[in-house]
């Protein structure tokens, strides 16, 4: 019995409790084991130290029993648990998180049509400009009682899921604010993948669900889909995608959790960043005019933007913000706002709130 490949580790961050943090990226273990410096090299011994092989057997580690009860669990299960609330994203707590976003949405938008809203899925508070400016512009347009008789579809950065892969799930989302309904398309599902471990652990969508939740209530019905990265312009799916939105009309909006740039030493960049300042003119620029080129409805030149110097800036919404565009030639975008989020020291990440629509 070995330990699951997709085991994943990092080192611990609690001078007190050193030693290497495992857990699960599936999300079908949500257990966390912590190993002493020790211990560590043991974890590559075959067999494994019997202690060393008990506790990773109860944390759903070992492909053993214990992980085949855990898996057919995960499967049979009809809901999917939010799993990114707390610091920095949204509260844990129904009453808690409906207090603060009431003072995040104390203003009201402007009042006009549109079909899609474009948000991040960087954490809701240092990205909160973005996410509002968006989530303002629907509530704007939609109000509770019409949105009864929406689907929203929700399309994500899959930062699991495997290149040029589609991947949709059957489970409802249960967030803090209550349990939402997951439709699952016929002409959509029989192109794309199951993907419910990567539902499970992916904050791309989850963040929407809980925004969307927040404005429209709990029981809102989506349609999941986690966009893996593209490296072609032409996909099934995607001609299903817009032949199905057609058909639906105007009982869908559409909802995109997009963030762009990904700069400095913590994305493989030897330069450091500073949010908004030299060192990000250029970046600034370029996110710019990916923007223009998205906001004109032009997918061919936003690809080629992309494709330029093998996507050095790291969009990580490129797969969505593309999907949308090619379902949907007509739309035209507008950008709401625009910001850098200042990650670490030296690295940099972007992102912005935009609205779609026709003409």
């Amino acid at each position: 019995m070995g330990i699951r490949p997709e085991i994943d580790g990092f080192p611990s961050s609690d001078p007190q409790q050193p030693g290497l943090v495992l857990h699960d990226p599936t999300g079908i273990s949500t257990a966390m084991l912590l190993v002493p410096p020790a211990l560590v090299p043991a974890l590559a011994e075959d067999p494994l130290p019997p202690e060393l092989a008990a506790a990773l057997s109860e944390a759903g580690f070992l492909e053993d029993d214990n992980y085949a009860r855990l898996r057919d669990s995960f499967t049979r299960a009809e809901t999917l648990r939010a799993r990114h609330g707390g610091p920095g994203n949204y509260p844990t707590e129904g009453v808690a998180l409906r207090q603060l976003f009431d003072t995040w949405f104390a203003r009201p938008g402007l009042e006009r049509p549109l079909h899609a809203i474009a948000a991040p899925h960087a954490s809701p508070e240092p990205a909160r400009g973005s996410y509002v400016s968006a989530y303002t512009a629907l509530a704007a347009s939609l109000t509770k009682t019409e949105a009864a008789g929406k689907t929203f579809v929700v399309l994500g950065t899959s930062h699991q899921g495997a290149r040029d892969r589609f991947g949709m799930t059957r489970k409802r989302f249960v967030t803090p604010v209550g349990e939402s309904r997951t439709r699952l398309p016929e002409p959509l599902a029989k192109l794309a993948e199951m993907e419910d471990p990567c539902f499970a652990v992916e904050h791309s969508i989850e963040f929407q669900v809980v925004f969307l939740q927040y404005l429209y209530g709990p029981d809102i019905e989506i349609v999941p889909i986690l966009c893996g990265p593209l490296t072609s312009p032409r996909h099934p799916f995607l001609e299903a995608l817009g032949e199905w939105s057609e058909r639906e009309g105007d009982r869908l909006r559409w909802v995109l959790g997009v963030d762009m740039a990904h700069k400095g030493p913590r994305y493989g960049d030897r330069e450091a960043r500073r949010a908004y300042t030299d060192s990000m003119v250029e970046i600034d620029q370029r996110d710019r005019d990916r923007i223009a080129a998205l906001a004109a409805g032009d997918r061919d030149t936003f690809w080629a933007q992309v494709r330029e110097r093998n996507d050095d800036l790291n969009w990580c919404g490129t797969a969505p913000f593309y999907s949308y565009l090619a379902a949907h030639p007509s739309m035209r975008g507008e950008l709401l706002t625009y910001e850098h989020w200042q990650i670490d020291p030296r690295s940099v990440v972007t992102f912005a709130g935009m609205t779609f629509g026709r003409g």
